[in-house]
């Protein structure tokens, strides 16, 4: 297999923010904005995963509101988040291995990707004080076009934007969300167990490899 483009999550792979920030809080106050739109609080109790219930709102929106209308609910749904999001950036940090590697990658020709379910000015202010924004050639966040992970959508996306195709990608990422996304994208999902997921969960949950760091990739990614 010849790899074009290597698809990273982005916190707990790339960067390490998410321990800061407060997503009790944050899904708290999502979830009154979509009751306030008339979601019911049974279907809100199925996600407690901040990122998740975004996810799966789209199509409980879709069945009620047109298209412009599920936008706009998504959209205010995603700023109460952000602003969570956005009070730990100031303790941000590249992940260990994170600027080697993408060096590595970026010398061999690499695409780079990041596919991610932070808020869209989170996405850019984690990658600029980091100093990784130009290593990136294209990201995508909860609130580009689509349906974010789990749904393959931006994945699929991203691949576009950058005339790869899926068969010369991979996927990697930390939790089951990533993998189950690449796997829908049929994307070669790679977990990394850097996050709350084990070795084991991750590759039950369907990754092809999985690694303990971002240091093993550059051996373990076969590249011609």
């Amino acid at each position: 297999m010849k790899v074009k483009a290597i698809l990273f999550d982005l916190d707990k792979t790339l960067i390490e923010v998410g321990d800061y920030v407060d997503w009790l809080k944050g899904r708290q106050d999502m979830v009154k904005v979509y009751l306030k739109h008339g979601i019911s609080a049974k279907i809100l109790i199925r996600y407690t995963d901040p990122g998740r219930l975004f996810a799966e709102m789209y199509n409980e929106l879709a069945r009620m509101f047109p298209d412009d209308r599920v936008i706009a609910i998504q959209r205010e749904a995603s700023n109460v988040l952000s602003m969570h999001e956005l009070k730990a950036l100031d303790k941000v940090r590249l992940m260990p291995g994170c600027l080697d590697v993408l060096r590595y990658f970026k010398r061999k020709g690499i695409k780079i990707g990041v596919v991610s379910l932070n808020g869209e000015k989170v996405v850019y202010e984690a990658l600029r004080r980091t100093g990784i924004y130009h290593y990136i050639d294209i990201y995508f966040s909860r609130d580009s076009p689509g349906r974010p992970k789990p749904y393959p959508d931006h994945i699929l996306n991203c691949l576009k934007e950058l005339k790869c195709n899926v068969k010369e990608a991979v996927f990697i990422g930390d939790s089951l969300v990533d993998i189950e996304a690449a796997k829908r994208a049929r994307v070669i999902p790679i977990g990394i167990a850097t996050g709350f997921f084990t070795e084991e969960e991750l590759l039950a949950a369907g990754a092809k490899l999985v690694v303990s760091s971002l240091s093993e990739l550059p051996n373990r990614i076969f590249i011609v």
